[in-house]
């Protein structure tokens, strides 16, 4: 069964990302939250249904999977990695959205106004749908090429 490190995945995630919330915490805590990101992050049902089969090893830090349609080992094992790493964003981000700060109006007594977040608000929003939107068109766009149908009656 083909594996990736997680090394690998991260990598995809932090080039997506500038986590620099991440450089304040302990390494230990860093890895946990990766490591979670990473779980959440094929248990969506359009990503989960890519495999046959998928096992982590948390303790050697390796994915192992079985994809349900091959095309070929580097291309699948790239593939896996850039899905799994912007799913990891899309885990990251959304804790950011629902955060309390970015609901509650501020207020500012100098000028004795009230603030809204709605713009960063809407803005962290219209991120996370251009991430989920770039993962599932990565997903369609390698079912539309190599459509093992449509190979078969060619």
């Amino acid at each position: 069964m083909p594996s990736i490190n997680y090394e690998e995945i991260y990598s995809k995630f932090r080039l997506k990302a500038d986590a620099y919330d991440l450089l304040d915490l302990r390494e230990d805590d860093v890895n946990m939250f990766m490591c979670e990101w990473l779980h959440s992050s094929i248990q969506k049902p359009y990503i989960y249904r890519l495999f046959n089969q998928v096992e982590f090893h948390d303790d050697i830090q390796k994915l192992e999977y079985s994809m349900k349609y091959v095309v070929e080992k580097y291309f699948d094992q790239g593939f896996v990695s850039d899905i799994l790493g912007i799913g990891m964003v899309i885990e990251w981000i959304t804790p950011k959205i629902v955060n309390l700060n970015n609901i509650v109006q501020v207020y500012a007594s100098s000028d004795e106004k009230f603030y809204s977040q709605t713009n960063h608000l809407n803005g962290l929003k219209d991120l996370r749908a251009s991430l989920v939107k770039e993962q599932q068109d990565i997903i369609k766009q390698r079912g539309y090429i190599w459509n093992s149908y449509l190979e078969s009656n060619s």
